[in-house]
């Protein structure tokens, strides 16, 4: 994506308050280590499409799409609206 995306801003944004309030969000990689270091052994890794929204043509990504979009509607906005004001007043 574009970095002046919506998208792309709101998550660096986010990314921002929340290393700035000692709460980074883990990366795949981190992830992966942590589960490692549990005692599992043959872990995999996979990567997938996550629309922000019902505008793809494939019913499940279309659906998965809808959903994330309500989810980033209501509780996205609540959480990172918290989270910025706790890191930047």
């Amino acid at each position: 994506m574009p970095e002046d995306n919506g998208a792309v801003i709101y998550v660096k944004l986010l990314s921002e308050a929340v290393r700035k309030v000692g709460r980074p969000f883990p990366t795949a990689v981190e992830l992966r280590g942590h589960i490692e270091k549990a005692g599992f052994v043959d872990v995999q890794q996979f990567s997938f499409k996550q629309p922000w929204g019902p505008w793809p043509r494939d019913k499940k990504l279309k659906q998965a799409g809808g959903l994330f979009l309500l989810q980033a509607e209501t509780g996205k906005t609540v959480a990172a609206c918290m989270r910025h004001r706790r890191a930047n007043g």
